[in-house]
């Protein structure tokens, strides 16, 4: 492998390679768990992928035989539902108290954010 002189000379580079298509797929689901954070619309866009990371974490664990692998991936479940389970709360935050959604949670509810909310 050769590295072209354009990065070797940069003060900062990563390089990833991987062995198998699989450590590519769970390191680009690792890239997607973050803590949620910020408004409603922020929340629900960290929190949204995690669902759909899990769900797809869920249905390849059953075809893993790796058991590194198998413990990665259910240490990234585990991750994955403790930072749901805190932007479920923070979603929940932002209800107003006229039972609508907005930004930061205060009233009035904004009409397509709570449709959004609740969908």
């Amino acid at each position: 492998m050769t590295i072209p002189s354009t990065i070797a000379s940069s003060p900062y580079f990563t390089l990833k390679m991987f062995a198998k298509p699989l450590d590519s797929i769970l390191d680009a689901i690792e890239s997607l768990i973050r803590d949620p954070y910020g408004c409603f619309e922020q929340t629900s866009s960290v929190t949204y992928p995690m669902v759909m990371a899990l769900q797809m974490l869920n249905e390849m664990q059953h075809s893993i035989t790796d058991e590194e692998e198998l413990d990665r991936v259910k240490k990234m479940k585990y991750d994955i539902m403790m930072k749901l389970r805190k932007g479920y709360d923070r979603l929940l935050g932002f209800e107003t108290s006229e039972k609508g959604y907005e930004w930061f949670g205060d009233a009035p509810g904004h009409e397509a954010l709570s449709a959004y909310g609740i969908a």
